[in-house]
């Protein structure tokens, strides 16, 4: 199955608005904008290599963490693909079990690196006990896991608890646990950074395409125990990461602000799309989401259907059939700004409304 990403309004030629692509819409913020142009500006952003150590962007995220971490409990990464792909390169030998549906990058990279990922349903109340799926589905040749927390598309949550019990499960089964946590500024009293001293087993990947809003930089972040971060920076290409990047990695806490802001106001859109699309249009079921963007099915409709009539009206979103085990029914909608919203919204009524 071919990995396909919202966000690609090039691909579709037209004045669309974008509604595919779970970036904060709220960015690019001006201290960003100011940072880049200062940066940009200097003869040494060109001229000079990135120091492969990366050492004061790690420090400076380390520092921001807290939780007891340093700069050997982070490896910095060309966004968190290069991460996950870094994870399944070391991690991922013999078979991963990979809980669909959720991002096609963790089957992906698997399958690169001769790993053969094992799918298994989020059905039936997975987050609040995944333990007897996994446990049904472990074998002596099960390697490694791949959790996305909050998960995408669904934006379904798994409190830090369950995580925990099932990491510990998994530590004494020698299974390592990818934990994807790109829209955890939404829910962060659940990230599982804190359990890292007790746990070996985990590796935390983060991403600052999406909050801060940069997917044409591209910057993410790995955090765990040091050996597992040495070994996975071992395997790294050398300066994989720009300039330009670093820099925002080594400035990070500026933008703590920011992203405090912008993850209030887009709690307080999706709790607005939410309740008006459920009171406009008939048939509707929307998902309970933990994230930036909500996933949702009218009755009677395929995704192909829906997609398509909003396409018409000038919007894209996210089909979620376009994700291996995704619904036929069901689109993936990001959050955006009350302007956006409301046409959006409006579009659905004159749609799908009564």
């Amino acid at each position: 199955m071919p990995c396909s990403h919202g966000g690609r309004k090039e691909v579709d030629k037209g004045n669309f608005i974008d509604f595919s692509a779970n970036v904060n819409p709220f960015a690019p913020n001006d201290d960003l904008m100011e940072m880049v142009k200062s940066t940009v500006s200097k003869r040494e952003f060109y001229v000079s290599y990135p120091d492969t150590e990366y050492s004061r962007a790690r420090e400076s995220i380390a520092k921001n963490l807290g939780n007891g971490m340093n700069g050997d409990n982070i490896i910095l990464a060309n966004g968190s693909i290069e991460l996950i792909k870094l994870f399944s390169e070391v991690f991922s030998k013999g078979e991963a079990i990979i809980p669909i549906p959720t991002f096609c990058e963790y089957e992906r990279s698997c399958r690169m690196c001769d790993s053969d990922p094992i799918f298994i349903r989020r059905d039936g109340g997975f987050e609040e006990n995944p333990l007897p799926g996994i446990k049904s589905t472990l074998t002596p040749m099960t390697s490694s896991l791949y959790i996305c927390n909050p998960n995408n598309p669904t934006g379904a949550l798994m409190k830090k608890e369950t995580l925990r019990e099932l990491a510990e499960f998994l530590d004494n089964e020698d299974v390592m646990v990818f934990v994807d946590e790109a829209f955890i500024d939404f829910a962060p009293n659940e990230s599982v950074i804190d359990m890292l001293e007790d746990l070996n087993n985990i590796v935390v990947g983060r991403s600052l395409t999406k909050i801060l809003g940069i997917p044409g930089i591209r910057l993410g972040y790995g955090i765990a125990n040091k050996d597992t971060i040495e070994m996975l920076r071992n395997v790294q290409m050398p300066w994989s990461v720009n300039n330009l990047a670093r820099d925002i990695a080594e400035n990070i806490s500026r933008f703590n602000a920011f992203i405090t802001y912008t993850v209030d106001k887009l709690t307080i859109e999706r709790g607005y799309m939410i309740d008006r699309l459920e009171s406009s249009v008939p048939g509707i079921e929307i998902l309970p989401s933990n994230a930036n963007y909500i996933m949702m099915r009218i009755d009677g409709m395929s995704s192909q259907e829906i997609s398509g009539q909003l396409r018409a009206k000038g919007f894209l979103v996210r089909r979620c059939d376009s994700f291996r085990g995704g619904d036929v029914k069901s689109v993936r909608i990001a959050i955006r700004d009350r302007e956006d919203d409301d046409r959006f919204l409006e579009a659905m009524t004159v749609l799908f409304g009564s």
